[in-house]
């Protein structure tokens, strides 16, 4: 192949997927760094995988308009296909006045951007989000045809785009290798190499130093790995250099990736004196907890078009595209990243911020996911997902069954991430969506899952979600849990449940206990309405037979001492109550309790 086009950047971005997913467990395998949570793999590929997805849509999109793929006045005006039903498209898939060329198949820059989009969209992870703007990096500069010239360049320019995502940029890592490739494609470009030259040099190079690299940052060199992000990178741009050797439907060679659960071997790789690795605790290097989000800038909110349009009215730029850049500087197109960047820095690490012209993905690691979410309202927040980053087996939470919960609360959301549970918080007057959701049920990484929807709305959604996933193996039940109170009683359910127990009998456990409650609201904060309250709960309920779980939300009008004062009554008066709950949480009333 002499030339990229529209053709083999699609190629490409089905490659790198198949690709991605055959190699997820073993580049998991050798995450340390960050967190040592082995998701790294499994990060990139859901990654790469949306921005794959976000291609076929559209070109199932175009065929359903007797188009080329990306053609017609829909492609040219940013839609990124049909959104799944009843979903609210998420900003406007990249494309522009040219994406056409003339209503043929659209160009490699048309592509990627489109493929980044999808990404940025899709992206989970510290290294999901960095994987994404090397995509939009790498698409910025790419011409409808692009030569060894321009594949360095853009190979550049993914490089830099990568390390601006990034708070606090790390040499060692995914970072250093991009810049690596970066390089030794330019040397080949000058050299005269061909495109496959280009590729096939860049790639050499970033094998043969992934071990050197590993070895600069001290915590992949202590725990004797290379780095997890920099492995999927490879795989990704292998991936590229196969379909450019026209090999593009061949397995990728892993035989240089560890198996999962050992340790590297092979090109590029070092290994320690004793073939031992270092151990690191969970939660080491950072927060508790992962908070990421999408933010749509009020300018970019004002000037949305309604979601069965087809893209940005104006038809100004697109994120991801050649003058995005531009855009973020201009007074329609703010630039929220530094600001962005700047909170979640006061709050947590492995903080990066990515995209633009009105649409930026947010990632941090927190203690404060709750703050992290409120100091992120410099626009209107979606797709707001919090998870606890501890192993589940390593908190001694219950295995095996996987728990989505969704509040409108951005207080509960630490709590109930706590428990366990992938949390989505609706935001700005956003509801959740059938995407957020699947997207939620995909990132427990079970087979059985539970939703708590927290509304009417959401839990039809759930089981629409249901119904589409069984083809696929998965189980999903979505339990009665309507509000607040109730999302919080099965979330505590569903932790506290026998972890030797069968996914099904822990779930007949949490109906029971959700059926069984009996709840009360009191708007006055003091404590002795509260007592009252309880007292009313559990008239004729004394004894061995009686209710022994007090769940109790308290909402921001209640002081932690009228809180500990209640608690110390219900204690001395009703001594076989175990209270659980959380608070001061918002879009609750003073006191909201219910006894099972």
């Amino acid at each position: 192949m002499e030339r990229l086009d529209g053709t083999a950047l699609r190629a490409w971005a089905a490659a790198a997927t198949t690709a991605l997913a055959a190699a997820r467990a073993r580049v998991d395998a050798v995450n340390v760094f960050p967190v040592a949570d082995s998701d790294t793999g499994t990060n990139v590929y859901l990654t790469v995988a949306g921005g794959s997805e976000a291609l076929a849509r559209e070109e199932q999109g175009a065929a359903g308009r007797g188009e080329p793929p990306g053609g017609g006045q829909d492609a040219a005006s940013g839609d990124d296909g049909a959104a799944p039903s009843g979903d609210v498209r998420v900003g406007e898939a990249p494309g522009g006045p040219d994406d056409s060329g003339g209503g043929g198949e659209p160009g490699a820059d048309v592509v990627a951007r489109r493929f980044a989009h999808g990404a940025l969209l899709a992206a989970r992870g510290n290294s999901g989000v960095i994987v994404s703007q090397y995509l939009a990096g790498l698409a910025r500069t790419l011409p409808a045809t692009a030569g060894p010239v321009d594949l360095a360049l853009a190979l550049t320019s993914a490089a830099h785009a990568a390390r601006s995502a990034v708070a606090e940029p790390q040499e060692g890592t995914v970072l250093t290798l991009a810049e690596v490739v970066a390089r030794s494609a330019t040397s080949a470009a000058d050299r005269g190499s061909g495109l496959g030259g280009v590729l096939a040099a860049a790639l050499a190079d970033g094998h043969a130093s992934l071990g050197r690299i590993s070895a600069e940052h001290p915590v992949l060199r202590a725990a004797r790995v290379v780095d997890a992000g920099a492995c999927a990178l490879l795989v990704l741009l292998d991936a590229l250099g196969r379909v450019v050797a026209g090999e593009g439907g061949a397995a990728a060679d892993l035989d240089w990736l560890p198996a999962a659960g050992s340790h590297p071997h092979g090109r590029g790789t070092t290994a320690g004196p004793d073939g031992e690795a270092a151990t690191h605790g969970p939660g080491e290097g950072g927060g508790a907890y992962e908070v990421m989000l999408l933010v749509r800038s009020p300018a970019a909110v004002d000037d949305r078009p309604p979601a069965d349009a087809t893209g940005p009215a104006d038809g100004t730029a697109r994120a991801g595209g050649p003058d995005a850049a531009d855009a973020r500087h201009r007074p329609d197109g703010l630039d929220l990243a530094p600001e962005l960047s700047a909170r979640m820095q006061a709050l947590g690490d492995s903080v990066a911020v990515v995209g633009g012209d009105g649409l930026w993905h947010v990632h941090v690691h927190t203690d404060d996911p709750g703050r992290a979410v409120v100091e992120a309202a410099l626009g209107e927040r979606d797709q707001v997902v919090v998870r606890l980053l501890v192993d589940r087996a390593a908190t001694g939470l219950p295995t095996g069954l996987g728990v989505v919960a969704c509040t409108g609360s951005v207080d509960l959301a630490g709590p109930l991430a706590s428990l366990g549970a992938v949390t989505l918080v609706r935001c700005d007057g956003t509801g959740v969506t059938e995407r957020h959701l699947v997207r939620a049920i995909t990132d427990t990484g079970t087979s059985h899952v539970v939703v708590l929807p927290g509304d009417v709305a959401t839990a039809e959604l759930a089981r629409r979600c249901a119904d589409a996933l069984a083809p696929a193996g998965l189980t999903v039940e979505v339990l009665p849990a309507l509000d607040e109170l109730r999302v919080t009683v099965g979330a505590i359910a569903l932790a506290g449940s026998d972890p030797d127990a069968g996914a099904a009998a822990r779930v007949a456990s949490c109906l029971r206990s959700l059926r069984g409650l009996r709840t009360a609201e009191v708007t006055d904060p003091a404590p002795a309405s509260a007592l009252e309250a309880v007292d009313a709960l559990l008239a004729g309920q004394a004894g061995p037979s009686g209710a022994e779980t007090l769940t109790l939300l308290t909402g921001c009008d209640v002081t932690a001492a009228a809180r500990a004062e209640l608690e110390e009554h219900v204690a001395e008066r009703h001594p076989q109550l175990t209270v659980l709950g959380a608070g001061p949480a918002d879009g609750v009333p003073s006191y909201w309790m219910g006894v099972e």
